[in-house]
């Protein structure tokens, strides 16, 4: 065993400490590979399509309830209508 070398940051010898050698490699420089496009729909980015329209049909649904003062009982045909504008509205 030897003796740890003292240093400024390490005053006191301490026996039984072995000095390890660091050894630097050098690192392969590789080309960086380019990202491909992906053409494919993930599922995130569809639910997140998804999501959104959703989003949208509620609000348009809201504004047509609104419109004629919360009347009870026209859910239905408010959610149907505001969905038939969106899908009009992606075309």
């Amino acid at each position: 065993m030897e003796l740890a070398k003292v240093t400024p940051l390490n005053p006191i010898p301490v026996y039984g400490v072995e000095k390890k050698e660091k050894k630097q490699t050098v690192a392969k420089l590789k080309p960086e590979k380019k990202a491909k496009p992906k053409t494919k729909t993930t599922k995130a980015s569809k639910t997140a399509d998804d999501t959104d329209l959703n989003f949208r049909v509620a609000m348009c649904a809201y504004y047509k309830a609104e419109a004629r003062g919360f009347a009870p009982g026209f859910e239905m045909q408010d959610w149907l209508a505001a969905e038939a504008e969106m899908k009009n509205e992606g075309r």
